[in-house]
């Protein structure tokens, strides 16, 4: 059976969360990521979604509930789509974990599988859990499901379905409040598009 998989980004956290390593940091949404969420919600109605599941942080949560305002769908939380635990370089921005683990820091950008943020989740544990929802996607009886979660998440998440290595996410920029939409066939997915709701 074909499905349609519905990936959408928690809105905007804020300034002073912007461009800093924001995981396991549990936030909720600014104004703005309301206002974002809204004008998302209006986009994801339209693909009539029978199903919801979400990650457990606030931003998340708060996300969905106000998509799923005024309608009968109920939000279902899914531990293993939480972001990416950071470790000790939560809150910081890239030029400052550059100056303090430079080492780890190529690590990471090699992707090197058996690599850990300090203090935090290793990839390997991060992509075992991205298969791990894959996995319950796929075997989902419903047409249509949405997601509400995060960009880290989201961009192993269309790898995975896409087979393209897990160090390609590089490739996918997933804004605050974007809708990314898939179309599955089996364990295998086409992206159909990425769409940045125009705020009211």
């Amino acid at each position: 059976m074909i499905k349609n998989l519905l990936l959408l980004r928690h809105g905007d956290i804020g300034t002073k969360h912007r461009h800093r390593f924001i995981g396991r940091l549990d936030v909720s949404l600014t104004a703005l990521g309301r206002r974002q969420a809204s004008a998302a919600a209006k986009l994801v109605c339209s693909y009539q979604p029978q199903r919801c599941l979400c990650s457990p942080l606030k931003r998340c949560i708060e996300t969905a509930r106000v998509v799923a305002e005024g309608s009968e769908l109920k939000i279902e939380i899914m531990s293993d789509l939480r972001e990416i635990d950071f470790g000790r370089w939560e809150k910081k921005t890239f030029d400052e974990i550059c100056e303090t683990d430079a080492d780890a820091v190529k690590r990471w950008t090699d992707f090197q599988p058996a690599f850990s943020f300090p203090d935090g989740e290793s990839l390997k544990s991060f992509l075992s859990r991205v298969h791990s929802v894959a996995m319950s996607l796929v075997s989902c009886a419903e047409e249509t499901v949405l997601v509400v979660t995060h960009g880290g998440v989201i961009r192993a998440l269309i790898c995975h379905f896409l087979r393209l290595e897990p160090c390609q996410y590089v490739l996918f920029d997933v804004q605050p409040g974007a809708l990314t939409t898939l179309k599955l066939f089996g364990d295998k997915g086409v992206l159909e598009g990425m769409t940045c709701p125009r705020l009211p």
